[in-house]
């Protein structure tokens, strides 16, 4: 059964999220999907790199990327976290898709922001 106290507070803690590390002046575009299992809500956007080796360590407890770290804009690397934790005991998941920037991705010189997602499924009723 979704617990829809638990979607509403993560949800907000993802967003915090987005809006701490998102491109000044860029849309973050949202979209949905369902199928017969899940709802899936999109986020898409120009944020800051998180490097391949770190798309699920953004989610431990305490941990904030290194990108993040060198143009000091972490945190207590608690929001994502919290986020995936409530997901989950909801039926809940979130995944993050980084750096579809095939360009820039591997060169931090071009830019620290990159297009990256989040994708958040939720069961249906």
């Amino acid at each position: 059964v979704l617990n829809y106290d638990l979607v509403v507070v993560s949800l907000v803690s993802l967003l915090e999220n987005i809006s701490k590390y998102v491109k000044q002046n860029s849309k973050v575009i949202v979209s949905f999907t369902a199928n017969e299992a899940s709802i899936d809500i999109v986020f898409e956007m120009q944020s800051l790199l998180v490097d391949d080796d770190e798309c699920e360590k953004i989610f431990e407890d305490g941990y904030s990327g290194r990108a993040s770290r060198k143009h000091h804009l972490n945190g207590k690397g608690l929001g994502l976290y919290k986020a995936r934790r409530l997901l989950a005991m909801t039926n809940g998941q979130i995944r993050f898709e980084g750096n579809l920037d095939f360009e820039v991705r591997h060169n931090e010189y071009v830019a620290p922001y990159v297009k990256n997602k989040f994708v958040v499924s939720l069961p249906r009723a």
